[in-house]
């Protein structure tokens, strides 16, 4: 478990772990790109539409 050391109080939610998690993450990659003399990177994300509207889906055909 990633906080194993870590106080956490009873009310923290679900989305302030994962800001946390996240927070340490960086942290750890800049330590790492340090450590590794590489520079500063940015993940390159685009999702792209799984089909264009203009496409028609394939139909299926029911085999007698």
């Amino acid at each position: 478990m990633c906080f194993q050391d870590a106080e956490l109080p009873e009310t923290v939610t679900l989305d302030q772990l994962r800001c946390r998690e996240g927070q340490r993450m960086r942290a750890l990659y800049e330590i790492l790109a340090q450590q590794h003399e590489i520079g500063r990177f940015r993940r390159n994300y685009h999702p792209r539409p799984v089909a264009s509207p203009g496409l028609r889906q394939p139909r299926l055909v029911r085999r007698e």
